[in-house]
């Protein structure tokens, strides 16, 4: 009987895949050579065709088991009763059959799916899903034969699966560091069509996840808005395979990638000088707005991934929050290095002012040339909020000039200190001096930034009023 039956799905086979236009010239090439829909038709057909043989097995195994059980019940459900009586001889015997038609069946279908494998790695995540959720159907027309620990034939697709994952995880790295080598670190308008694809991906995040949505700030590099998308094809890739936790994997591995080579471009000075002569304040704003912005998207993407991945809170948690500390720190490495370009220069104007102003000589703000030291210091401050004005938000703006203005009267309080004050003439020019800063810094600086500038006139005040206000009195 057993011989009799193999022959006949061997026949039924050959003849089926000759029927759907697959024609044999080696058993490789013959599954390269068609295209997807082709395969597809293929694969269902040959589900059909062994979801048929298993039926009419079990009608026939039912009769035969019904010989020596007169109970009208399932197939299974008779192996079991007979299993332990003179019978049993008989199950046994169908259940080496049951085996040889599954081992044929999966051997089948899965030698099938995986000399497709070149194809489908190179495919799209749309191919991939239909292969798998026919690769499922396996499991249900096998069901009431021999438990099968695992599918073969969805253990080949996920086989598939991960190495589809690892060719576009390593494509999309090339194309990154491509991108970023080759990014000239200027300001680009946002498109309406980005910012409609950002308010999208951020609304779908919304919805899935629950969570507020709100409307981006952002100043980009071009760099910037290709790195979105690509991290939106992880994304989607994430939630169209069987792997999730691999594609979330592999997403917070592009996003240290970029993380770490802007820091290397940036502010370890790598991109000159092969793109850049150096490294300017405005490259470092735009450096800036490129990580506060992946910041925020990280609220999204981590939530989205919360709600896709189940593992994620113990597999992944961990790894994520590390990765925005990566960037949390790289930002705060930018903000640092903004304010000692500005410092340094304050902290250079004041050591020259102690010995080349002359504090026993009055001078008027008039009288002030281009060369002293007020004058040099708020043409930087005002040059440099000019620039980063234009790239910054006013929460950015208002984090690195806090601390520069802090700097800065620790540093004119250090240069006042060293002066000495002994009579009128030197604390007038010191006051006149504070005065006409001030008045200056008022007039450049945006109003985000009048706080910082309180505070500034706050300690100032103080200086003059300890160390100056006795020499100033009539």
């Amino acid at each position: 009987m057993k011989k009799t039956i193999f022959k006949e799905i061997k026949e039924q086979v050959k003849k089926l895949i000759g029927l759907l236009g697959v024609h044999k010239t080696d058993e490789n090439s013959k599954w390269m050579n068609i295209s997807h829909p082709h395969f597809i038709i293929v694969f269902q057909s040959l589900l059909a065709i062994f979801n048929s043989i298993f039926q009419k097995f079990i009608t026939l195994g039912t009769l035969i088991l019904r010989e020596f059980c007169n109970e009208s019940t399932s197939y299974g459900e008779l192996k079991k009763q007979l299993s332990n009586t003179v019978s049993k001889v008989i199950v046994a015997e169908l259940n080496e059959i049951e085996t040889v038609l599954l081992d044929m069946f999966f051997r089948k279908v899965g030698k099938i799916v995986n000399s497709r494998e070149s194809i489908l790695v190179t495919s799209g995540t749309q191919e991939l899903k239909e292969i798998y959720d026919l690769s499922e159907k396996a499991s249900s027309i096998s069901k009431n034969l021999i438990s099968q620990q695992n599918n073969p034939i969805t253990q080949a697709v996920l086989f598939i699966e991960k190495k589809f994952l690892a060719t576009f995880h390593e494509r999309k790295l090339g194309e990154l560091e491509t991108i970023l080598n080759n990014e000239p670190w200027i300001k680009n308008e946002v498109p309406e069509e980005m910012i409609k694809y950002i308010m999208d991906r951020r609304g779908e995040a919304s919805k899935i996840a629950g969570i507020k949505l709100e409307n981006p700030e952002i100043t980009a590099t071009g760099s910037l808005l290709m790195f979105y998308k690509i991290l939106y094809e992880y994304v989607k890739i994430g939630e169209e395979l069987q792997i999730p936790v691999e594609c979330a994997s592999r997403l917070l591995e592009i996003l240290k990638f970029y993380n770490r080579k802007t820091y290397e471009l940036i502010i370890e000075a790598k991109a000159v000088p092969q793109k850049l002569p150096r490294v300017t304040s405005k490259h470092l704003a735009l450096s800036v707005q490129g990580l506060t912005f992946i910041l925020q998207e990280f609220y999204y993407i981590e939530n989205r991934l919360q709600t896709k991945v189940k593992e994620f809170a113990v597999i992944l948690q961990g790894e994520m929050n590390n990765t925005k500390q990566d960037y949390i720190s790289h930002l705060k490495a930018i903000n640092d290095k903004l304010c000692q370009i500005i410092i340094l220069r304050v902290d250079e104007h004041c050591k020259i002012a102690i010995t080349e102003a002359k504090w026993d000589t009055m001078i008027s703000p008039s009288q002030m040339d281009k060369d002293y030291y007020v004058k040099q210091i708020t043409t930087d401050l005002a040059s440099m909020h000019s620039i980063l004005l234009t790239v910054l938000n006013n929460n950015q703006l208002l984090e690195v000039f806090t601390t520069i203005l802090q700097s800065l009267s620790d540093n004119l309080i250090e240069l006042y200190t060293k002066i000495k004050i002994d009579g009128y003439i030197p604390a007038q020019r010191i006051k006149n001096d504070i005065q006409q800063l001030l008045i200056t810094l008022r007039e450049k600086f945006s109003q985000a930034l009048l706080e910082p500038l309180e505070d500034l006139d706050d300690r100032l005040q103080k200086f003059i009023l300890d160390r100056c206000e006795c020499f100033l009195k009539v």
